[in-house]
């Protein structure tokens, strides 16, 4: 019983690393394999789901303050989309975050829904409920905004 299990472990183990070794042995794509940008009508993929993205109201926000945040790298804002009441969005890095966090911005983006998880306000932790998420950026507020830029444009004539 023991060979058998000692068997199948080292089976197991060859499978993965042989699976790990043949996707890092893919070659780049070739130009012709890539998807063109005047095909995303008739492409169901990826290019089709970023038309239907575009084609739903922007997620818009003047002058909020995030109420609350999930992970380190995103913030949570108390703006109302279709039903829910909250939108999330995800920072490139911790820092950026703590750069946004409890300062006025405006909010303009893209929602999405798939995978898109906010933890209620509640105690309970374990009760999850999907949220609105936004692709999209975040600028500060124009009363943020402490000093004016003095921008010199040249102009001839």
């Amino acid at each position: 019983m023991k060979k058998l299990s000692t068997v199948i472990i080292i089976l197991i183990l060859e499978i993965v690393f042989h699976n790990i070794n043949y996707a890092n042995a893919q070659p780049d794509p070739k130009i012709d394999e890539l998807n063109k940008v005047s095909d995303y009508k008739s492409n169901k993929g990826t290019m089709g789901n970023v038309m239907n993205l575009y084609m739903s109201p922007p997620v818009e926000g003047r002058g909020v303050i995030n109420s609350r945040q999930f992970l380190s790298h995103d913030l949570i804002f108390p703006i109302e989309y279709k039903s829910y009441n909250e939108v999330k969005t995800e920072l490139e890095n911790t820092e950026l975050a703590n750069n946004y966090k409890g300062k006025k911005v405006d909010i303009f983006g893209v929602p999405y829904f798939y995978t898109c998880i906010i933890p209620k306000s509640e105690p309970d932790i374990n009760q999850n409920f999907g949220g609105c998420c936004m692709y999209g950026g975040l600028t500060f507020n124009s009363s943020e905004n402490e000093r004016d830029k003095l921008i010199t444009v040249q102009v001839t004539i």
